[in-house]
């Protein structure tokens, strides 16, 4: 009964001062949707998506998520092309800071899950490479907990997939083209001809754990040895890495010392 009146929301008012919520609960609980909504429910986002100029970045994001998410589960029966999504998504990637709409990342580091690590074998390698450094070059613009979360998240994938190794590569003959970093199709960027140049920029970063996980990034994800990761942080996911050590979250005791302070 509740999707029902989602579904009828999203197509006969799209504009709708609910929009917001309804699209918020689709993204909750996309993995439960009943398969015979699947199609109309993604037919009808994308058209939200390109139709609706004034559709907060909020909302953009949980269309995009809860498509990602239909097509990550039981959708990947349908017969859909999911490129135009991920263009919505790599061009909104961008638009996440450090300052009121930080906490928007956490959205897309849920999509990010769902495309770089659930349906990773469904993209190309062009794709890939220019997603991570996309995600690399957000990182500069995040609070230290985004930041780390994004080389969670990019050291995850590295370990997944070898073919991201050339992103390591400072050699500028290496590739065809020319990166070009403002173009919002992440297929035709031309990111395997760029290197995650970021990297070296993080590495002196104020904060003691992002500067490890650069550095073990950069020396290639090592399991042990020279650049690898104390266990403590290592085992630790790109979700746990955003809510652990996130410094908004604490409580000041002024009966506690400073370097004492509990969470909440």
């Amino acid at each position: 009964m509740l999707f029902n009146i989602y579904f009828r929301v999203l197509k006969n008012d799209p504009t709708s001062k609910v929009l917001s919520a309804i699209l918020e609960g689709l993204a909750e609980f996309a993995h439960v949707i009943n398969l015979d909504f699947f199609s109309d429910l993604i037919e009808v986002l994308n058209n939200i998506l390109e139709t609706q100029d004034e559709l907060g970045y909020r909302e953009q994001l949980h269309c995009i998520k809860t498509i990602f998410v239909i097509l990550s589960g039981q959708g990947e029966v349908l017969n859909i092309d999911p490129i135009r999504f991920y263009q919505h998504f790599y061009k909104n990637m961008l638009a996440v800071h450090a300052g009121k709409n930080h906490e928007d990342f956490r959205i897309i580091l849920e999509t990010l899950n769902e495309v770089l690590v659930k349906r990773r074998r469904n993209m190309s390698q062009q794709r890939l490479m220019a997603f991570v450094k996309r995600l690399l070059t957000i990182s500069l613009n995040l609070l230290h907990h985004g930041t780390l979360a994004c080389l969670g998240t990019i050291k995850t994938t590295f370990q997944l997939t070898s073919v991201l190794d050339i992103l390591l590569d400072t050699d500028d003959s290496i590739g065809s083209g020319k990166y070009d970093a403002e173009l919002d199709d992440p297929e035709y960027c031309n990111a395997s001809c760029t290197a995650l140049f970021e990297l070296n920029a993080l590495a002196r970063h104020y904060h003691p754990t992002v500067r490890k996980m650069a550095m073990h990034i950069a020396s290639g994800v090592p399991a042990s040895g020279e650049g690898s990761l104390p266990s403590e942080i290592g085992k630790l996911s790109a979700f746990d890495l955003f809510e652990q050590f996130d410094s908004t979250q604490m409580v000041f005791n002024p009966a506690i010392p400073p370097s004492q302070t509990v969470r909440a």
